[in-house]
């Protein structure tokens, strides 16, 4: 198909949860980040960047066919799991339709698995890494008919169809690289999906993270380089993003926020002078708040923090020390009292289904189910979640892994039904899975309700079976008696009855 070229270059940010059954029933397609932040410097080289976000398109055939007549190349990125479903169809549909058009690959899963990426027919190139930069050169040398020799931070096929891959890039510093432009999406189309009853958008201020947690890919693909925006620039745009689009939240998606108290605090504080109303959310480690001093504090509650996200990840001090995350279990319920004294809720993430033996996999199991009870008793509006360890490759315990029996996919469509919301690792039962769901979706939030709980299920119709039903709960969590769990299934029983098609009637009202 011969079509007149333009200045466009085609990004895609295909739906995290497509396809997945296991995710809340308002589960929503998150945020493209990813191809805003490539869209700013695109720009600023005299392109065109159009943007298609699958999460708020009703056409995605007519919607790509418009976007990529004429247009330079079409750039996807993608996380392990869920979203390639989205990544993989259409860089099928695109390769089909428009045959000569070079199908760029990049994010965390292209990022971790370069080699494997290229080995489909419909990928041309790999950008690893921090891509904003990579990206850009990647769309010159395309524009000019050459090869991408020489791109540091690519890896590609030549004319033979061989794979190459060129030296790493250095990551580039926040500051050098332009506004994230909101303006390219449809931003009421996102807020009214993402966020129906409030508004609501998201903010990256800083990228990377200087630890080493054993299960997660940030180290992977940032090399625990943590590149933070100036807490000006940060003020600057925040107080933007909430008079342009009228927000009552901002959540910052950077993966640690606080590495840096002193940026925080600066932060915190120019929201307050420049006078911005707002609530919102971010991500913290429990050794990092234990940090935060009375002024931090008074900071954090008088700007508008709504929740913290800390991951507290095990009950086990084995585990917490096997996955290097350099915090005690004592620690994590002293965070929480923290939160509690302060008035400040949050959500503590746990995880279970590290690669043990089965008598040390029970035993971690069960610890980490008593630290979660722990920390919600100590504090009921912290949410107190519980997933599932997700082997990625390359990272400190994907060896132990493959050892315990787990069989990496082969291809990059085998990666798409892998992570955290559903078990993809063969030493964890059908037994354990259920019991999991019950204490964290349904009796933990049941027997110590937070607010929201207690609004949505407190009063009404709901007011007198949830009164039974949560001394039922309080009476197992405090004694640990969960078998025969007839409240249970009646309440998935309502949840069908009520036509949704999330089996946890409590998640409903739990987000």
């Amino acid at each position: 198909m011969n079509e007149t070229k333009t200045k466009k270059v085609v990004l895609f940010f295909p739906d995290p949860v497509r396809g997945n059954d296991k995710a809340p029933a308002a589960a929503s397609p998150g945020f493209p980040m990813s191809i805003l932040a490539l869209a700013g410097p695109l720009r600023a080289a005299g392109y065109e960047p159009v943007l298609i976000y699958e999460g708020i398109e009703d056409d995605l055939d007519a919607r790509f066919t418009e976007a990529c007549r004429g247009a330079i190349c079409l750039g996807i990125s993608s996380m392990t799991g869920n979203q390639l479903r989205g990544a993989i169809e259409y860089a099928r549909f695109v390769r089909r339709r428009f045959p000569g058009m070079p199908i760029i690959w990049g994010g965390y899963h292209p990022s971790i698995m370069p080699e494997q990426t290229l080995a489909e027919d419909y990928v041309d190139a790999v950008v690893r890494g921090q891509g904003e930069l990579g990206f850009v050169e990647v769309v010159r040398r395309l524009e000019g008919g050459q090869d991408l020799s020489g791109v540091a931070g690519v890896s590609y096929k030549d004319a033979s169809g061989r794979m190459l891959s060129n030296p790493a890039r250095p990551p580039v510093d926040l500051a050098q690289l332009p506004p994230l432009p909101y303006e390219l999406l449809d931003i009421e189309k996102i807020i009214i999906r993402n966020s129906p009853g409030f508004r609501s958008l998201q903010y990256l201020s800083s990228t990377g993270c200087p630890f080493n947690c054993g299960f997660c890919a940030e180290p992977l693909v940032n090399k625990r380089k943590w590149l933070g925006r100036s807490a000006d620039q940060v003020v600057r745009d925040v107080a933007a993003l909430v008079a342009d689009y009228r927000l009552d939240h901002l959540t910052f998606i950077d993966p640690n926020f606080f590495v840096s108290l002193k940026r925080s605090r600066e932060i915190l504080r120019g929201m307050l002078d420049a006078g911005v109303r707002i609530q919102w959310s971010a991500v913290a480690r429990v050794d990092q708040v234990l940090k935060f001093d009375d002024e931090l504090w008074k900071l954090i509650r008088d700007s508008g923090c709504r929740s913290l996200g800390v991951g507290a990840e095990s009950g086990s001090p084995e585990i917490l020390s096997m996955i290097d995350k350099r915090i005690t279990v004592e620690e994590i319920y002293e965070c929480s009292r923290k939160m509690r004294d302060n008035g400040v809720g949050g959500i503590f993430s746990f995880m279970v289904g590290f690669p043990l033996e089965r008598d040390s996999r029970r035993e971690e199991m069960m610890r980490t189910v008593a630290a979660a009870k722990t920390v919600k008793s100590i504090f009921a509006e912290i949410k107190t979640p519980i997933c599932y360890y997700a082997p990625y490759p390359g990272s400190p315990l994907f060896p132990y892994a493959l050892k315990m029996g787990f069989s990496a996919p082969a291809t990059l469509e085998g990666w798409s039904d892998f992570g955290f919301t559903s078990v993809t690792t063969p030493w964890v039962s059908e037994q354990e899975k259920d019991f999991i769901e019950r204490c964290s979706t349904f009796y933990f939030p049941i027997a110590y309700p937070d607010e929201r709980v207690q609004k949505n299920l407190g009063s009404g119709m709901m007011r007198l079976p949830f009164s039974v039903m949560q001394r039922l709960a309080r009476v197992r969590v405090k004694r640990d008696v969960y078998n025969l769990p007839v409240e249970w299934h009646l309440a998935k029983l309502v949840a069908r009855a009520m036509g949704s098609r999330d089996p946890f009637l409590i998640s409903q009202f739990y987000s």
